[in-house]
């Protein structure tokens, strides 16, 4: 019982996600400090609700590695293992290039992606 509570009380368990290749400096395609923008909820047409996607707009300020570009749009899945961005919160994103789907930057709560909190 004790087991459950401290899983059920820690935002951060991503039950059913496969972590094994978790993003960081070295293998995310992109590292950015951003704030996010609102978000836009989304799936392929005819695909079930489980594999839609959120995208969110990040105003940029520091770009780390990739583009140099101050507006990233990042996706995120709706599942547990999506990352829950909040609007108008800054964080350091971890992503990696995801060019199907119309997706260009994915990112999940497998990366290092965090809320800067100054």
């Amino acid at each position: 019982m004790v087991v459950l509570l401290a899983i059920s009380l820690s935002p951060l368990v991503a039950l059913g996600c496969d972590c094994a290749s978790k993003l960081n400096d070295t293998t995310a395609d992109v590292v950015f400090e951003g704030t996010a923008e609102r978000a836009i909820r989304w799936n392929q047409v005819g695909a079930p609700d489980v594999q839609a996607f959120v995208r969110h707009g990040f105003i940029s300020s520091v770009v780390l590695k990739g583009p140099d570009r101050n507006y990233f749009f990042v996706d995120t899945s709706v599942t547990d293992c999506g990352y829950p961005f909040e609007e108008g919160k800054r964080y350091r994103v971890y992503a990696q290039l995801y060019r199907r789907s119309g997706i260009e930057w994915l990112v999940g709560i497998c990366s290092k992606t965090a809320q800067i909190r100054k």
